[in-house]
């Protein structure tokens, strides 16, 4: 008879190695020539690919798993590897009714059902150390260990003596310029149209007129021989002079433009350029700038730090680069003289030029998402601060959390010259 031992994820994380622990040990009897099988889920092995990224012990599992996968790691003892997703259509109705579909934990606890119902001359385990999946599969009537139980933890626990690592990077270290760490958030963050006008353009106080006074204006225009869409040249050859079409944007405009300038967009298209920098400027104003410095507190330089930052964040934020973010160009009154002149070459505020940065990317979870985001420095030399990158933060109307908290992981071009750090954002209102 073959046991059949599936393993939640956090064994692997918190656990020592699953080729260190003594399986055998789990049953009173258990012959020798009783065949082990340990099974990684495909639920399980999913979220140990996501976590490798910032999670140094999953990147080593998940290497290890592909070293040993169908190797007979210990005598009588193999490693088995779901590669592909239960079908849930495949599951009993009375399973059905009670798992939930998006939940990761009811996922790995499908994958053994199913297993379990195929293989009955087997026996079928499942080792974890959460109560939630824990008390789930005891229900549905699958053989579960709790591994922090007092009879298992000898089994499972690692050793609390850990072998000493190299010199840590200890003098290296992350702050923001906000030295509170605390960002107000505007509860004002979205200008009013009228508020807009009157900052942005205060020679147009009548440019964004309501639609009975701009039917008015256009009346009265109309009277006057001028046209939104006209020309400078088909004004001129109904006898109307350039100032007539200037003050027809506006009583103040004259006093902005001068009577020489025959470049002049319509009136509707200047408009139409105004609404939209005002809709791209409220967006911009919703991003909070969040500072970065890494600071060498140390009596030498360090060369090539690769600095890996996460964070886990609710649904609906938002996390960019202040390069990503450009702000909105505001129109003007005139067209452009040359087709390229409206064209911006992007300006770099930082200026470190051995300081590479990776943009936020975000890796959607089921509840929340993770962003992941870096910095990779050349060199910093002792008793030297250096600006690095700033993040771009947009918070969505509605959120809970009260903390952001950012875990960074140090590391050097040195094997085992690391460190990790944490640095939180107090955003409660």
């Amino acid at each position: 008879m073959t046991k059949y031992i599936f393993l939640d994820t956090n064994v692997f994380l918190h656990c020592k190695t699953f080729t260190e622990i003594d399986w055998r040990n789990l049953f009173e009897e258990t012959q020798d020539d009783n065949k082990i099988v340990i099974v990684v889920s495909y639920m399980v092995n999913k979220e140990l690919d996501n976590l490798k990224r910032y999670e140094k012990k999953a990147r080593n599992i998940q290497n290890k798993l592909r070293e040993l996968k169908d190797v007979e790691f210990k005598e009588g003892i193999t490693l088995n590897i779901s590669f592909f997703p239960t079908k849930w259509s495949s599951l009993k109705p009375e399973w059905v009714e009670i798992l939930d579909e998006n939940e990761s934990d009811c996922k790995i606890i499908a994958e053994i059902l199913v297993f379990k119902e195929n293989n009955p001359d087997d026996e079928v385990y499942f080792v974890t150390g959460d109560n939630t999946p824990y008390f789930q599969a005891d229900a549905l009537g699958i053989n579960t260990i709790f591994w922090l139980d007092e009879e298992y933890k000898t089994i499972f626990k690692p050793s609390e003596t850990q072998p000493a690592r190299k010199s840590k990077l200890t003098d290296l270290k992350l702050l923001f310029k906000n030295k509170d760490n605390k960002y107000e958030l505007s509860t004002e963050n979205e200008l009013s149209l009228d508020e807009f006008i009157a900052e942005e353009f205060p020679a147009f106080p009548d440019l964004m007129k309501e639609e009975e006074k701009e039917i008015i204006a256009l009346k009265d225009n109309e009277k006057s021989g001028i046209s939104e869409n006209m020309t400078i040249k088909e004004a001129e050859e109904k006898g109307l002079t350039v100032a007539d079409l200037i003050n027809s944007l506006g009583p103040n405009a004259s006093k902005l433009l001068s009577p020489l300038s025959f470049n002049l967009k319509s009136r509707k298209h200047f408009k139409e350029e105004v609404l939209k920098y005002y809709e791209e400027l409220n967006e911009h104003r919703k991003y909070i700038e969040i500072e970065l410095f890494l600071t060498n507190k140390g009596n030498k330089p360090y060369n090539n730090v690769n600095i890996e930052i996460f964070t886990i964040l609710e649904k609906g934020f938002k996390l960019k680069s202040k390069e990503e973010l450009e702000k909105p160009e505001k129109p003007k009154i005139e067209r452009d003289f040359f087709p390229y002149t409206s064209l911006t070459i992007p300006q770099f505020t930082h200026k470190e030029y051995n300081v590479k940065y990776s943009s936020p990317e975000k890796i959607e979870k089921e509840k929340n998402d993770i962003w992941v985001f870096g910095y990779s420095i050349k060199k910093i030399q002792h008793n030297v601060t250096l600006g690095l990158y700033p993040i771009m933060i947009k918070f969505p109307e509605e959120f809970k959390m009260k903390k952001i908290q950012f875990f960074c992981s140090f590391k050097h071009d040195e094997e085992g010259v690391n460190k990790d750090q944490k640095l939180i954002i107090n955003i409660s209102q």
